[in-house]
């Protein structure tokens, strides 16, 4: 049904309806009364399918997922069915919940939700002619569209060539390669986040709110 907002009618009280399954970040399985244009639907009994427990429990893993769910209530209108997005949404916080830290996990699962979207910005090759650039040589980033050549983005943040083949590597569902076996430098990490920040940004008109945790 894509995003609906319910009220759930004695919801602490009723462990026979809802049985703690209100929690955060949990994928429950739900029977709603629809009340019509322009009023609340009606949570009626709700189940759990999968806890994802590990993320309450860990602040960045907390404002990771809070992210992922952030972006999606900003730029998805309400009644919107989207089962791509749904599968994204659900994987990344299976992920989040369950998969090792590491510098490129928050950028790999910001970009899944972000292809998802139909936004992922454009990382392996310039957004205005279509050239790849070479591997070694520092870049522009366009924060509406991706990587810009000098030619056709005079403007824009500057992206070293090391920023840029991370978030390369993070890019999509399934990270390119880990930490381990491509090793990136802090800077390198740091640079790449803030990009992405800036690329999220762009979108959503107002910085995250969940990521100033």
């Amino acid at each position: 049904m894509g995003l609906v907002s319910c009220l759930a009618k004695s919801a602490r009280t009723s462990a026979k309806r809802f049985g703690g399954s209100l929690g955060f970040f949990q994928l429950i399985s739900v029977r709603i009364r629809d009340n019509g244009p322009g009023r609340l639907a009606s949570l009626e009994e709700s189940k759990v399918l999968e806890h994802n427990l590990a993320i309450a429990s860990d602040l960045r893993r907390f404002s990771l997922a809070s992210g992922l769910i952030e972006m999606i209530r900003i730029l998805v209108p309400e009644r919107q069915p989207d089962s791509r997005l749904f599968a994204a949404l659900k994987e990344g916080l299976r992920r989040a919940s369950e998969e090792a830290w590491t510098g490129m996990l928050p950028l790999s699962l910001d970009l899944a939700i972000l292809d998802a979207l139909g936004l992922a910005p454009r990382l392996d090759e310039c957004a205005g002619c279509g050239k790849a650039p070479a591997d070694d040589v520092p870049v522009r980033f366009d924060p509406s569209r991706g990587v810009v050549c000098r030619r056709c983005g005079a403007h824009g943040h500057a992206l070293s060539a090391q920023a840029r083949k991370v978030l390369v590597r993070s890019c999509g569902n399934v990270m390119c390669g880990s930490d381990a076996d491509h090793p990136s430098s802090e800077a390198a990490l740091s640079e790449a986040r803030d990009i992405l920040d800036h690329f999220i940004r762009y979108h959503t008109g107002r910085p995250l709110k969940s990521r100033s945790l």
